[in-house]
């Protein structure tokens, strides 16, 4: 055993130590850490539908980049520091 605890301490720790490991567990689960679901549980609906993919994996960085720029050109407008 790495510590020699015993009696009530050794039930605290088994307490504190399950109560950790269940913490993490519904992080990973809520989160979706380490599943190809975009945002787990509490992701707040950014799957790839919401993206207009059609529930495709997203693409590439290089082509999201390209398409938020393309939103936000068609957005906003252009301007530049002079006023032109």
């Amino acid at each position: 055993m790495l510590f020699d605890i015993r009696g009530h301490k050794r039930t605290v720790v088994r307490w504190v130590y399950g109560g950790l490991a269940l913490i993490f567990l519904v992080g990973f689960v809520g989160f979706g850490v380490g599943s190809d679901v975009g945002g787990g549980l509490l992701g707040g609906g950014h799957g790839g539908s919401a993206r207009g993919h059609g529930g495709g994996g997203g693409g590439s960085l290089e082509d999201q980049a390209d398409e938020l720029r393309e939103r936000s050109r068609a957005t906003r407008p252009i301007t530049t520091p002079g006023g032109g």
